[in-house]
């Protein structure tokens, strides 16, 4: 192999001396650009940090507003715009999806949470921090579909001021309905005229299709069960609810 003369050496070095001062600026100016979009965001951060609810309603008298008395518990409007803002950041849905209808809704719902925590209490049911955990988790499957980077998921907490308290409560809401409802339709159980009544439901669309009873029997069963299951649980609201000393505005 041919040496490499002295002037060519001198160039060769010359030129991989640029290549390292030009990646070393690339590197700054990439570095330097992370850390400008980080400090934007944590004063954005900052400055999200007091909207929150009161931001939805500046007036404070009003989210103390009392809507429902449960059994001497009240449910306020606070108590309200804290689950829809919840529900919002879980599920990605904006102000427009809250209207006079669903607000009703997840009011009455709340006041149903009020009554199931109370009665699987009574019957000594417990949520523990492993179920909390769980349920936990289940949120963050669902937050990665809905954001798609940290900053932003980090962002819409912030702005709708969701605390952690905000999600346990919510979480504990459902594991104590999860536990209520097993334990209530523990004991349903379907019969051959349940299977019937329903395969008769559907008799023309399933001729339709050359469907048999024996062919969809499974189907059926798993159907019947969860209907009156569903049944089930729907009747113990409903007695809880008359049970119940509810007030407020109907």
């Amino acid at each position: 192999m041919a040496r490499m003369s002295r002037a060519a050496r001198r160039r060769k070095q010359r030129e991989e001396a640029k290549t390292r001062r030009h990646d070393r600026r690339g590197f700054l100016r990439e570095r330097g650009t992370r850390l400008t979009a980080l400090v934007l965001a944590v004063v954005l951060l900052a400055s999200l940090g007091t909207w929150g609810v009161v931001s939805l309603h500046p007036d404070d008298a009003g989210l103390d507003t009392v809507l429902r008395v449960v059994d001497g518990r009240a449910i306020t409007e606070r108590d309200l715009v804290r689950r829809e803002n919840v529900l919002r950041y879980l599920y990605g849905l904006g102000r427009g999806d809250f209207d006079v209808t669903f607000r009703q809704a997840l009011l009455e719902q709340l006041v149903d949470e009020y009554l199931v925590e109370a009665e699987a209490e009574r019957r000594g049911l417990t949520v523990t921090a492993e179920d909390l955990a769980e349920t936990r988790e289940g949120f963050e499957q669902s937050l990665k579909m809905v954001y798609k980077t940290r900053l932003a998921r980090s962002l819409a907490r912030m702005r709708l001021g969701v605390t952690d308290e905000d999600l346990d409560r919510f979480a504990r809401g459902q594991v104590y309905a999860q536990k209520l409802y097993q334990e209530v339709t523990a004991e349903v159980s379907v019969t051959e005229e349940d299977v019937l009544a329903l395969y008769e439901e559907y008799k023309e669309s399933l001729d339709e299709a050359g469907l048999s009873l024996e062919d969809v029997r499974d189907t059926l069963t798993q159907d019947a069960l969860r209907k009156k299951r569903e049944e089930a649980y729907s009747r113990l609201l409903m007695d809880l609810r008359a049970k119940a000393e509810i007030s407020g505005p109907s």
